[in-house]
């Protein structure tokens, strides 16, 4: 775990280099001076796939800001966001602060059990699958031998599609799951692959192992 002045220093570091804000100043196709704008040309972090971010990304401040929209939610005049700088500033100290104990406390947790769920977009670049997949084989918890063993399912929304939604590993009450073609918005960017996602998650329902589509049924007359 990094504590203490060398967490805030690496922190602020990283903010530096990447220019990360919860206002988004690096989708700017005008913001330059940032490593990864400078080392790809490309202004969103969330998709490797995207030169700039989608325009729609912008429209979700003026919703909330709406006064029916406030007036819904009983936030009185306070607008959205109110200071994002603000509000990264305060969020520097955790940003390499490890969360492994608590995670470990949900993994094993028997009295009540929790169901997780790790998802990563495929395309993300801030949280990429690559460093989940790296980080998950070193969490010190019970099932991480079975974790281990575990076979990646090849997923798809159903038997027949033919387009791969993702790849699942499954042990226990932990789920893992990989989004293709999706970045860090996973709902934003393959709407029907979170859904079925969450929908697994929440019913309970495995990821079935299909490499390959199964047949479509020829319905004959």
């Amino acid at each position: 775990m990094v504590c203490g002045r060398e967490n805030v220093t690496l922190a602020s570091f990283l903010s530096t280099m990447l220019h990360v804000s919860i206002h988004g100043p690096c989708r700017s196709s005008h913001r330059i001076g940032n490593y990864f704008h400078n080392i790809t040309g490309l202004n969103d972090y969330d998709n490797y796939m995207n030169t700039n971010a989608p325009p729609e990304f912008d429209y979700y401040a003026p919703y909330l800001n709406q006064p029916a929209v406030r007036a819904a939610l009983h936030v009185g005049n306070a607008r959205f966001p109110s200071d994002p700088a603000s509000c990264e500033r305060h969020l520097l100290s955790d940003f390499m602060v490890s969360f492994v104990e608590e995670l470990v406390t949900i993994l094993d947790s028997h009295d009540p059990p929790y169901k997780t769920l790790i998802y990563s977009g495929q395309l993300d670049v801030i949280i990429g699958a690559a460093l989940t997949e790296a980080f998950l084989p070193l969490v010190p918890w019970s099932g991480q031998a079975a974790y281990r063993k575990a076979s990646k399912a090849v997923w798809r929304l159903t038997p027949h599609d033919t387009e791969v939604a993702g790849y699942a590993r499954q042990v226990g009450n932990f789920t893992q799951v990989v989004v293709r073609a999706a970045g860090h918005i996973v709902p934003g960017d393959q709407p029907e692959r979170a859904l079925d996602m969450i929908e697994r998650f929440v019913e309970g329902r495995d990821y079935e192992h299909l490499p390959d589509p199964l047949p479509t049924k020829v319905m004959h007359p």
